[in-house]
Order: structure tokens, then C-alpha cells, then sequence
């Protein structure tokens, strides 16, 4: 019965309960539960509840701000790695700095065995190809501190090194996929590509 009447709720809309707009949460929808049927849920409760009926909360969709639709819908109509043979990789950095969080409280004492270690990151690939087992291929680099010039995380040079070791373990040409950092668009970056 309750999850019969709660369907037609939702169904109406958050405007139709009393609220200023269409947004559903899982706290106003508790909130109409209780008020209708004088049930308290928590969170939780009422997540595994409209499971149950078939809802899902909505998730926002995001889209990051640099996304071009016609590059994109240009990229679709090229040949894919398959049809080329390649292997496709998708590459990407993490770092992390190894000096511990001081808190705004009497911090506990943490050993740091990187002594003048500052930042550790890696460079990852990750290599697929049809009739082939996936391929991990990464770097990692250490930083040492701030110098005049230098850069935390990994170079272009860096990223050569990684490009070039990808192709002698892959034995083949490769497809790459990675994010717009600095050092991966460079106008250095893209002459190593191509080259």
C-alpha cells in the first residue's frame, strides 16, 4: 500500500508535495513518507525503499566544461584502433604528497620513510587490444623538493619515455587516449606524437 501511494508522490512531482522545484531527494522524499504515513526512514531506509519499487536516485549528469560535441562527433566517424590494428591505451597521472596532514588538533606522530621524498606520482597506460591480453605499462617519479624550474610531477620527457616504452612492449603502433594537462597538448608534446 505505502509503496503503491508513493509511486503516484514521486510520479506528481516534488512540486505537487510542496516543494519550490522538480528535485527530488532522498531526505524530501523521507520527509513526505512521514508526513503522509507518519513513518520515519532514515537515508539509507528510504534508498533501500524506492530500490525496492524501482526507483533510483537521480545521479547529475556532468560534463567537463573543454567537451567540443564536434570533435567528438568527428572522432566517432574515424577508424578505431581495431580497424587499425593499434593498440588503445588510456593514460593518466596521480600524485601524492608524502609530508602527513597537520590537523587543527594535537597531530599523532607519523613516520615518513621517503626521507626528502616530496611528492611521489605515476604515469599509467592501459593497453587493450582484440585477440591480446590487456597490458599495464607505468612510470613513477619522485620529487625531491622545489627547484627553480622544475616540475612536481612528470615532463614531457617524461611522457616520451613512457610513449616510447609502450611501443617496444606492445610491438605495435598505439591509440592514445588522455586528458588535456599542459604537458600532454604541449606543442612538444604533439611533434613527439606524431613523430
Amino acid at each position: 500500500m505505502l509503496e503503491a501511494v508513493l509511486e503516484e508522490v514521486l510520479d506528481a512531482g516534488p512540486t505537487a508535495a510542496g516543494w519550490s522545484d522538480q528535485r527530488w531527494t532522498l531526505a524530501r522524499i523521507a520527509e513526505v513518507v512521514r508526513r503522509r504515513f507518519g513513518v520515519e526512514y532514515t537515508l539509507a531506509g528510504m534508498d533501500l525503499l524506492l530500490h525496492r519499487i524501482g526507483w533510483r536516485a537521480p545521479v547529475p549528469s556532468r560534463k567537463a566544461t573543454e567537451r567540443d560535441e564536434a570533435k567528438i562527433a568527428a572522432w566517432k566517424d574515424e577508424q578505431t584502433a581495431a580497424d587499425l590494428g593499434a593498440w588503445l591505451c588510456f593514460e593518466d597521472e596521480a600524485g601524492q604528497g608524502l609530508r602527513p596532514h597537520l590537523g587543527p588538533t594535537r597531530p599523532p606522530i607519523v613516520r615518513v620513510t621517503a626521507a626528502g621524498t616530496k611528492r611521489v606520482s605515476m604515469a599509467t597506460l592501459i593497453c587493450t587490444k582484440p585477440g591480446h591480453r590487456p597490458r599495464l605499462i607505468r612510470r613513477i617519479h619522485l620529487d625531491r623538493g622545489p627547484a627553480k624550474g622544475r616540475r612536481k610531477g612528470f615532463t614531457e620527457t617524461d611522457y616520451a619515455r613512457l610513449l616510447d616504452a609502450a611501443h617496444q612492449q606492445l610491438g605495435g603502433s598505439i591509440v592514445l587516449v588522455r586528458d588535456n594537462l599542459n604537458t600532454h597538448v604541449s606543442h612538444r608534446m604533439r611533434q613527439l606524437a606524431d613523430a
